[in-house]
């Protein structure tokens, strides 16, 4: 899952979201109606960011998003790698 919130000086800028979507089709089949719109400036929102997603237009200064997620398999991220990112603080 991936977890985002949006923060600025703006307005608009919500986002869209198609938890249906199979991750298959063509995005510009998917429809408008079955998409979630998931207000992020006022609220912290969980999806799978592997589905279907965008940002609509927004207006003002700024918007900046921060987003948390997880890569799929990281436990078997090998021992040397594993190593060396500790060694770099992650």
């Amino acid at each position: 899952p991936s977890c985002i919130r949006a923060f600025g000086n703006f307005q608009g800028g919500n986002l869209k979201y198609w938890p249906e979507d199979d991750k298959k089709t063509n995005l510009e089949s998917l429809r408008e109606e079955d998409a979630e719109v998931l207000d992020v400036q006022n609220t912290t929102a969980f999806m799978d960011g592997n589905r279907a997603h965008e940002v609509e237009a927004f207006t003002g200064d700024e918007r900046f998003s921060l987003v948390f997620f997880t890569a799929g398999h990281y436990q078997k991220t090998a021992d040397d790698v594993r190593e060396q990112l500790v060694q770099v603080g992650i």
